[in-house]
Protein backbone atom coordinates (compact mmCIF):
# COMPACT_ATOMS: atom_id res chain seq x y z
CA UNK A 1 0.00 0.00 0.00
CA UNK A 2 1.08 3.38 -0.70
CA UNK A 3 0.76 6.57 0.87
CA UNK A 4 -0.02 10.33 -0.21
CA UNK A 5 2.45 11.45 3.00
CA UNK A 6 5.96 12.20 2.62
CA UNK A 7 7.96 12.67 5.74
CA UNK A 8 9.04 10.76 9.01
CA UNK A 9 8.65 6.86 8.70
CA UNK A 10 6.55 6.99 11.63
CA UNK A 11 3.97 9.60 9.51
CA UNK A 12 4.45 7.27 6.92
CA UNK A 13 3.09 4.31 9.17
CA UNK A 14 0.90 6.00 10.34
CA UNK A 15 -0.95 6.86 7.21
CA UNK A 16 -0.72 3.27 6.31
CA UNK A 17 -2.16 2.03 9.11
CA UNK A 18 -4.72 4.72 8.89
CA UNK A 19 -5.63 3.53 5.20
CA UNK A 20 -5.68 0.42 6.38
CA UNK A 21 -8.48 0.77 8.81
CA UNK A 22 -10.18 2.59 6.31
CA UNK A 23 -10.10 -0.11 3.88
CA UNK A 24 -11.03 -2.76 6.58
CA UNK A 25 -14.05 -0.28 7.54
CA UNK A 26 -15.26 0.48 3.97
CA UNK A 27 -15.35 -3.39 3.16
CA UNK A 28 -16.80 -4.27 6.08
CA UNK A 29 -19.54 -1.50 5.47
CA UNK A 30 -19.74 -2.11 2.08
CA UNK A 31 -20.54 -5.98 2.37
CA UNK A 32 -23.87 -4.95 4.53
CA UNK A 33 -24.58 -1.72 2.55
CA UNK A 34 -23.41 -0.69 -0.84
CA UNK A 35 -24.79 2.08 -0.48
CA UNK A 36 -22.24 3.54 2.84
CA UNK A 37 -21.59 6.66 2.65
CA UNK A 38 -18.59 8.46 3.30
CA UNK A 39 -19.47 9.15 6.95
CA UNK A 40 -20.50 5.88 7.93
CA UNK A 41 -17.27 4.27 6.79
CA UNK A 42 -15.43 6.93 8.80
CA UNK A 43 -17.47 6.22 11.88
CA UNK A 44 -16.54 2.44 11.63
CA UNK A 45 -12.57 3.14 10.93
CA UNK A 46 -12.62 5.30 14.05
CA UNK A 47 -11.68 7.91 12.17
CA UNK A 48 -13.13 11.69 10.99
CA UNK A 49 -14.23 12.14 7.78
CA UNK A 50 -12.01 14.35 6.52
CA UNK A 51 -8.99 11.90 6.88
CA UNK A 52 -10.75 9.60 4.24
CA UNK A 53 -10.97 12.41 1.93
CA UNK A 54 -6.81 12.91 2.94
CA UNK A 55 -6.35 9.14 0.97
CA UNK A 56 -9.23 8.89 -0.81
CA UNK A 57 -10.71 12.14 -2.62
CA UNK A 58 -13.92 10.58 -3.97
CA UNK A 59 -15.57 7.77 -3.02
CA UNK A 60 -15.38 6.06 -6.44
CA UNK A 61 -11.28 6.16 -5.65
CA UNK A 62 -12.48 4.67 -2.50
CA UNK A 63 -14.14 1.77 -3.82
CA UNK A 64 -11.90 1.33 -6.01
CA UNK A 65 -9.11 0.64 -3.70
CA UNK A 66 -11.53 -1.54 -1.79
CA UNK A 67 -12.35 -4.11 -4.81
CA UNK A 68 -8.72 -4.00 -5.76
CA UNK A 69 -8.22 -4.76 -2.17
CA UNK A 70 -10.57 -7.29 -1.72
CA UNK A 71 -9.96 -9.42 -5.11
CA UNK A 72 -6.00 -9.53 -4.25
CA UNK A 73 -4.59 -13.14 -4.85
CA UNK A 74 -8.41 -14.10 -6.22
CA UNK A 75 -8.39 -16.10 -9.24
CA UNK A 76 -11.74 -15.79 -10.83
CA UNK A 77 -12.51 -18.93 -13.25
CA UNK A 78 -16.09 -19.58 -15.14
CA UNK A 79 -17.15 -22.45 -16.09
CA UNK A 80 -20.00 -23.10 -18.40
CA UNK A 81 -21.03 -26.30 -16.93
CA UNK A 82 -18.80 -28.63 -14.07
CA UNK A 83 -17.42 -30.84 -17.37
CA UNK A 84 -14.99 -27.94 -17.85
CA UNK A 85 -13.42 -28.42 -14.40
CA UNK A 86 -10.51 -30.54 -13.80
CA UNK A 87 -11.12 -33.29 -10.84
CA UNK A 88 -9.36 -31.54 -7.73
CA UNK A 89 -11.47 -28.41 -8.51
CA UNK A 90 -14.66 -30.16 -9.13
CA UNK A 91 -13.94 -31.83 -5.93
CA UNK A 92 -12.74 -28.98 -3.90
CA UNK A 93 -16.03 -26.89 -5.01
CA UNK A 94 -18.80 -29.44 -5.17
CA UNK A 95 -17.99 -33.05 -4.44
CA UNK A 96 -16.42 -32.26 -1.34
CA UNK A 97 -19.71 -32.90 1.09
CA UNK A 98 -17.45 -31.41 4.00
CA UNK A 99 -17.32 -28.12 1.69
CA UNK A 100 -21.24 -28.13 -0.48
CA UNK A 101 -24.25 -27.56 0.81
CA UNK A 102 -27.12 -29.17 -0.90
CA UNK A 103 -30.45 -27.39 -1.59
CA UNK A 104 -33.66 -29.00 -1.84
CA UNK A 105 -35.70 -27.51 -4.54
CA UNK A 106 -39.23 -28.14 -4.84
CA UNK A 107 -41.59 -27.54 -8.02
CA UNK A 108 -45.38 -26.34 -6.97
CA UNK A 109 -46.64 -25.54 -10.05
CA UNK A 110 -45.44 -27.41 -12.76
CA UNK A 111 -46.76 -25.65 -15.53
CA UNK A 112 -45.55 -22.43 -14.33
CA UNK A 113 -41.82 -23.80 -14.00
CA UNK A 114 -42.03 -25.43 -17.21
CA UNK A 115 -42.92 -22.06 -18.94
CA UNK A 116 -40.84 -19.95 -17.33
CA UNK A 117 -37.93 -22.81 -18.20
CA UNK A 118 -38.42 -22.96 -21.72
CA UNK A 119 -37.87 -19.22 -21.49
CA UNK A 120 -34.86 -19.42 -19.88
CA UNK A 121 -33.42 -22.21 -21.34
CA UNK A 122 -34.74 -21.58 -24.94
CA UNK A 123 -33.58 -20.58 -28.27
CA UNK A 124 -35.82 -17.05 -27.80
CA UNK A 125 -33.52 -14.33 -26.87
CA UNK A 126 -36.89 -12.04 -26.88
CA UNK A 127 -38.61 -13.82 -24.15
CA UNK A 128 -36.08 -14.25 -22.14
CA UNK A 129 -34.66 -10.40 -22.26
CA UNK A 130 -37.86 -9.36 -21.13
CA UNK A 131 -37.87 -11.78 -17.92
CA UNK A 132 -34.25 -10.68 -17.01
CA UNK A 133 -35.54 -6.81 -17.32
CA UNK A 134 -39.13 -7.62 -15.89
CA UNK A 135 -37.40 -9.45 -12.67
CA UNK A 136 -33.84 -7.69 -12.29
CA UNK A 137 -34.78 -5.57 -9.56
CA UNK A 138 -35.91 -8.34 -7.74
CA UNK A 139 -32.48 -10.87 -7.74
CA UNK A 140 -31.22 -11.90 -4.35
CA UNK A 141 -28.19 -13.65 -4.15
CA UNK A 142 -26.89 -13.64 -7.31
CA UNK A 143 -23.63 -15.61 -8.42
CA UNK A 144 -22.03 -14.16 -11.08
Amino acid sequence: MSSHHTGTPRRRADAERSIARILDAALDALASDPEASMAEIARRAGVVRATIYVHFPTREALLEKVLTAAKKDLTIQRYKGLGEMNPEQLWETTMNPDKRTLLEVRIDDMVETDQIFTVLMGDAVEPRRKFIEDNALDVRNLDV
